[in-house]
C-alpha cells in the first residue's frame, strides 16, 4: 500500500514542482530521493518519466543505498556545500 502510494504521489508532486519552477525534467543534472529502497527510487523515477513521454535515464539520478544507506542522497549534497 505505500510503496503504490509512493508510485502514485511522489512523480506527480516532482512533476507539480517542476511545472511551479517552470523547468522539466531535461533541465536536471540529478535527482536526489531519499528513501531506503533503491527498486522504489527506480520506480518512481520510471512513472516520472513516462509522465513527461521520456525514456527513464538512471543517469539522471543519484543511488548508492547498497554501500553506505540512507545517508547516500545526503552526501552529495554535504559535499558540495
Amino acid at each position: 500500500m505505500v510503496y503504490e502510494h509512493a508510485l502514485n504521489i511522489v512523480p506527480a508532486v516532482i512533476q507539480e514542482s517542476l511545472e511551479k519552477a517552470g523547468i522539466t525534467v531535461d533541465d536536471i543534472d540529478k535527482l536526489l530521493i531519499h528513501q531506503a529502497n533503491t527498486k522504489m527510487v527506480e520506480a518512481i523515477l520510471k512513472r516520472m518519466f513516462d509522465q513527461y513521454g521520456l525514456d527513464y535515464a538512471p543517469e539522471k539520478h543519484y543511488a548508492d543505498d547498497h554501500s553506505h544507506g540512507l545517508e547516500t542522497v545526503l552526501s552529495p549534497l554535504a559535499n558540495a556545500l
